[in-house]
């Protein structure tokens, strides 16, 4: 399997496709290869690049706990070392986090934002918690059952595996007790929020936000859910004239 390493970490990574690059960027709880389905299908136009981030799926874990803007550093080292310039950056979830740190500090052709992570969301990390496992895992077995489960599956199996690690913890409730408009405020390519009405995770109200504070940011309002990229990958055909 291919993986480099950065900042004393090994990183799984893989790259399908041919075209402009285009980086991938997986959500909180996940790992790249639970995305494989909207990935092959990006891959039909781009050249995809799709990673772990640390203590996540096949890349290595951390003894200290990391920030998206720590990691900031880590995508761009990745990006110099197989010599991409200005690429395509398409993130869900808060992968989304990661996206706009990176557009906020160097060169991007676009963002595109899939349900984006990025406000101060919760007021608390049990109230994550409440609409992650109570609200959001019953709903998608309605929407799709069979990604249902293999999403689930590999949702609940790499949490057991990090839950007794704090570092893993820390970097979770870090996320969610910041925002990101400043950064936001530094974008300067375009955006594109792909956001539904029916987000039982990250409301579409707050989609407001984001077109105040992002300059050239367009909505795009699609069906589904929180993890619609996963569940029903083939409506990212529809937005992104694939």
């Amino acid at each position: 399997m291919p993986y480099i390493t950065i900042q004393k970490t090994k990183i799984y990574y893989k790259i399908t496709g041919e075209g402009y690059p285009l980086i991938f960027l997986h959500g909180t709880f996940l790992d790249s290869s639970a995305y494989s389905k909207v990935i092959k299908l990006l891959s039909k136009k781009y050249k995809v690049y799709a990673f772990d981030y640390p203590m996540h799926g096949r890349s290595e874990s951390r003894k200290d706990h990391f920030t998206m803007r720590e990691f900031s550093s880590v995508l761009k080292e990745f990006t110099e070392k197989h010599n991409i310039n200005n690429p395509i950056l398409c993130a869900h979830s808060g992968g989304c986090i990661l996206a706009i740190i990176y557009a906020s500090k160097y060169k991007v052709k676009e963002l595109v934002l899939l349900a984006p992570a990025g406000l101060k969301y919760f007021n608390s990390m049990n109230e994550f918690l409440f609409r992650m496992f109570i609200i959001k895992t019953p709903m998608t077995f309605f929407v799709n059952p069979i990604n249902a489960i293999v999403m689930n599956y590999k949702g609940g199996y790499a949490i057991l595996k990090k839950l007794f690690k704090k570092e893993y913890w820390k970097s979770i409730i870090h996320e969610l007790k910041h925002d990101y408009i400043n950064e936001m405020k530094k974008i300067k390519c375009p955006v594109y929020l792909l956001w539904n009405k029916n987000d039982e995770i990250l409301p579409y109200k707050y989609s407001k936000q984001f077109l105040k504070h992002i300059k050239n940011a367009k909505l795009i309002t699609v069906k589904g859910r929180h993890d619609w990229p996963i569940l029903k990958p083939k409506e990212i055909n529809k937005y992104l004239n694939l």
